[in-house]
């Protein structure tokens, strides 16, 4: 678990990367990895579209539970389809075990199913794998 100082610096870190998009911070919090979280989806829920695909650039990057968690939960809860198409990008990208079977069971749930075109995309990529 991180300490309040190391959420600090992590959130620095976000902040540079949203403001200037340079790569140098995007690798540091690419080394900083599982570390990014809970800062990382506190971030999400504050910024435009654009900046949380930026952000999930950085979660897919980190191949951990608690990342693959965080995109499923974005593919589950987003409503904007370049932000669920880039979580689930980055789901696919990461290739956890049993990602296939987490992301077809979140398809299911019901807020899910309202949204055709993202179960649709889901199932594209479920039946070309």
């Amino acid at each position: 678990m991180t300490k309040p100082q190391d959420d600090r610096m992590v959130d620095a870190y976000l902040d540079a990367y949203l403001q200037h998009h340079h790569d140098s911070v995007f690798h540091s919090l690419r080394e900083i990895g599982v570390e990014c979280f809970p800062a990382l989806p506190s971030k999400f829920n504050r910024v435009n579209s654009t900046s949380k695909i930026c952000l999930l650039f950085v979660a897919r990057e980190i191949r951990d539970q608690v990342a693959q968690e965080f995109l499923l939960d974005v593919v589950r809860d987003s409503e904007e389809e370049s932000v669920w198409k880039n979580a689930i990008e980055g789901l696919a990208y990461q290739a956890l075990p049993d990602f296939l079977q987490k992301l077809s069971n979140v398809i299911r749930q019901p807020t899910v199913e309202r949204n055709p075109k993202k179960v649709e995309y889901v199932e594209e990529l479920l039946i070309s794998d």
